[in-house]
């Protein structure tokens, strides 16, 4: 039987709630997620699951949460990993978790830089980012400067992409500007 751990937060975002394996996060839910579905959908992955009160993995990933949105915290030192996808997913997941805090790439750069073929596929495989926030699929946007979709929602995303610095025009898409106040 696989033992994995959850904890539970309140947010800016809302309440969030993660699973974490003894060393890994493999899950950030939103509050619109149902956390039955999700053990069942990981016992039906990993054989018989048993999911306990948070362990240290997991109150790390809440502490950290906390400090993020407070902007004191750029990157998360729990690892994530991938049980969920196919691996071309997770080739994608692991792109996204390369784009450093307070930048943002395009779904096609992305795809070029995980070294998957189209767009396309890569922007489905990120609307399955099982980690939203510490896997940052907030970070990715259209070509044209666009927001998107996003799991969380594009409300969720606009607040993210502000609380690391980046302020956009959205009648002006192409036009990002970082915190730096350098247009990109």
């Amino acid at each position: 039987m696989t033992t994995l751990y959850r904890a539970c937060m309140d947010s800016p975002v809302g309440r969030l709630t993660c699973i974490c394996t003894n060393a890994s996060i493999i899950r950030l839910l939103w509050a619109s997620d149902n956390e039955d579905e999700e053990a069942d959908q990981l016992s039906r992955m990993q054989g018989s699951t048993h999911v306990s009160a948070a362990n240290t993995v997991a109150d790390t990933v809440c502490r950290e949460l906390d400090a993020y949105f407070e902007g004191q915290l750029k990157a998360f030192s729990v690892p994530p990993a991938f049980v969920y996808g196919s691996p071309f997913s997770r080739k994608v997941w692991q792109a996204i978790a390369a784009v450093p805090y307070g930048q943002t790439v395009s779904y096609q750069q992305l795809a070029a830089d995980g070294g998957v073929s189209g767009a396309r596929a890569a922007g489905n495989a990120v609307g399955r980012n099982p980690i939203p926030i510490l896997v940052p699929c907030h970070r990715v946007l259209r070509k044209s400067g666009e927001l998107g979709g996003f799991s969380g929602g594009v409300q969720v995303k606009r607040l993210l992409l502000r609380l690391e610095g980046i302020s956009f025009n959205e009648n002006e898409p192409q036009r990002f500007i970082k915190s730096g106040g350098d247009t990109v």
